[in-house]
């Protein structure tokens, strides 16, 4: 079905036109005419399938035009990376309208976004956090409200931000239409969303909580964190196959380590790095020259990823196995957009099987682990020592080091005991020193009154 089919306006059908926009793809069809009658809407798409528009284009078609101070459509996101994402899309889509769009984020600077708040907004982006900080400091009132999008809400809905995500469904208007959107949902997480939710309209697009079909899955065997990073320089160095790649790690620390490996091996200047660490310009100029194709790698830890969106992905390296189900099927979903094909390459060390498995057994679908290439060099790394036997483990610790002194262990000297010590002499004893002890200022003793 073509834009022009549906009720927007001549407005957006030109923005759309010019940026070479025509055709809607499924969830476009399915959540447009349902987001124009007003209804709640739940949404669960896998990522790349179009969602931003499917809510942006019938709201943006309500708002119409510039009209008082106040937000009448507040969109909530869980990273920094996506509010600047969706700002983009609002520019393209709302070049031809005169509504104003504000993004406010942790890390932005809180003055100038005051400033552009005062100067009044339509549409305001933000996180969970920045919005309890601007309403608190009533700088940004959302009374006037209409439309709420929770985008990426299985995160929003999460423990981490509930508490922040309570604040805001108090600040707001009881009357509101609501939006929910996500690549993936718990049974917890609709449990909460119903919370939210009037009577929803729920559009499946796809299969629940399963990648995109045309996203292949592997996966290597491999027996150490050092190997990884030589299995990593391996199949990056094939540069006509791994032409533009995104590395999830879990932790911040993996990621910066795994960043200065290939650095240091062949792709200087050609490996960016995101973590939440990173200054917010930093992180911009980190994506921006992995989309321009200036870096041909991205390594990211998994919530900074959820806002990177990219086209053009061959490949999505799990450098770890991630711990949630759903963070899987977010981070591959950076691959294969727009119906292209992709690869996931997951890499399995001996304590992450488990954590494999039942990812196998929710996807429902047995991924192939490989051995490692011939050519990639194992590194053989001693065993760690048992826990009761590392250093700084307590009191058998200190004890056994007491009970096995070695040969250069000895006793003090009988000089150096304090039963021996040595004699001051008194000359050079401190006056207070020479008074206590019953000097005189030459040392000589005084001479006692009968």
């Amino acid at each position: 079905m073509l834009f022009q089919d549906i009720k927007l306006s001549k407005f957006l059908l030109n923005a759309l036109e010019e940026a070479g926009i025509t055709e809607m793809t499924p969830v476009q069809e399915a959540v447009i005419p349902k987001v124009l009658s007003g209804q709640d809407v739940l949404g669960i798409s896998p990522t790349g399938t179009g969602k931003t528009l499917a809510y942006l284009l019938p709201l943006l078609r309500q708002l119409s035009h510039q009209q008082g101070s106040a937000p009448r459509l507040l969109v909530v996101v869980p990273t920094k990376e996506l509010v600047m994402q969706l700002m983009e899309v609002i520019r393209m889509a709302a070049c031809y309208t005169s509504l104003r769009a504000v993004p406010i984020f942790g890390g932005g600077s809180k003055l100038s976004q005051v400033t552009e708040l005062e100067e009044g907004a339509d549409i305001v982006i933000s996180t969970p956090g920045r919005i309890q900080e601007m309403v608190s400091i009533r700088a940004l009132n959302l009374k006037s409200v209409k439309h709420l999008v929770l985008d990426e809400a299985d995160t929003l809905l999460d423990e981490s931000f509930r508490t922040q995500m309570r604040y805001l469904m108090d600040s707001l208007p009881e009357k509101r239409q609501n939006i929910m959107f996500s690549a993936t949902f718990s049974k917890e997480t609709q449990q909460l969303a119903h919370q939210f939710l009037v009577n929803p309209s729920k559009v499946v697009i796809g299969e629940l909580q399963k990648p995109a079909p045309n996203i292949s899955q592997k996966a290597f065997d491999v027996p150490n964190i050092k190997t990884k990073l030589n299995l990593l320089a391996d199949l990056l160095n094939d540069s006509e196959v791994y032409q533009k790649v995104m590395v999830f790690t879990e932790t911040k620390k993996v990621a910066d380590r795994v960043q200065q490996f290939l650095h240091h091996r062949l792709f200087a200047g050609k490996a960016n790095v995101i973590h939440s660490n990173k200054t917010e310009n930093f992180r911009l100029r980190q994506i921006s020259e992995f989309k321009e194709g200036l870096a041909t790698v991205l390594v990211a830890t998994g919530v900074a990823g959820k806002g990177v969106d990219v086209e053009g992905v061959s490949h999505v390296i799990n450098f770890e196995v991630p711990h949630e189900y759903e963070d899987y099927v977010h981070r591959i979903g950076r691959t294969g957009r727009n119906d292209a094909k992709g690869e996931a390459v997951t890499f399995v060390e001996p304590a992450e099987t488990e954590d494999f498995q039942n990812l196998q057994a929710l996807l429902g679908e047995c991924i192939d682990l490989l051995p490692l290439p011939e050519d990639t060099w194992v590194v053989e790394m001693p065993a760690s020592p048992p826990d009761a036997d590392r250093r700084g483990n307590s009191v058998k610790h200190k004890n056994q080091k007491k009970e096995e002194r070695g040969a250069a262990f000895h006793e003090k000297k009988e000089k150096n005991t304090k039963i021996n010590k040595r004699i001051v002499p008194k000359a050079h004893l401190s006056a207070k020193a020479k008074k206590t002890q019953g000097l005189k200022s030459n040392g000589r003793p005084r001479k006692r009154r009968k």
